[in-house]
């Protein structure tokens, strides 16, 4: 049975967390070569947490985006409601001001590790296209590499310019919470 788990994804899974947590001090100081290594060498391949990545990313900026609206829908009721429960909405407000402030941290943490886990993976490419004995063949990795870099950078685009639009709400909402 133990092999049947080791083997599962989740056992897989549960392996690569393992070894990310004692690579993760590599990571921070910047060994991200060794920490993909090492993720590789359990069978998680960069591409699959690119797009692990990707979705992790892509949800935070749907949640980032469900909380900003949450946090304009209470400034509204508080700048809509004059009364003695200005103070309770008034607190509401500044938590919705916070967990929009928290969830926008998370959306550029997120793009940050898709960009990271994506430059290594081109880079890592980059590096087999010199490896090629058959020019033919080199020559169509090298096609699919730009072809893919280009998706790449319109994906990070994207995230960033979605990245930016955080920060005017934040600094708006953060204005009417003081």
């Amino acid at each position: 049975m133990n092999g049947a788990v080791a083997r599962s994804p989740r056992g897989k899974l549960g392996r690569a967390f393992a070894l990310a947590l004692v690579c993760a001090g590599l990571t921070l100081s910047g060994c991200q070569k060794t920490y993909y290594t090492v993720l590789e060498q359990v069978g998680v391949e960069k591409r699959e947490l690119l797009a692990r990545r990707v979705t992790k990313a892509k949800e935070s900026q749907q949640e980032a985006q469900e909380e900003f609206r949450d946090a304009l829908e209470q400034f509204q009721a508080v700048t809509g409601h004059r009364g003695g429960e200005l103070e309770e909405r008034y607190e509401d407000l500044r938590d919705s001001y916070e967990r929009s402030a928290e969830q926008a941290r998370d959306v550029r943490e997120r793009i940050d590790a898709v960009e990271s886990v994506a430059d290594a993976l081109l880079d890592e490419w980059r590096d087999e296209l010199e490896r090629y004995e058959d020019a033919s063949l080199r020559h169509r990795s090298s096609e699919r590499l730009r072809s893919t870099a280009r998706e790449v950078q319109r994906l990070l685009c994207a995230m960033h310019r979605a990245e930016r639009s955080l920060d005017p709400v934040l600094r708006k909402l953060q204005d009417r919470v003081l």
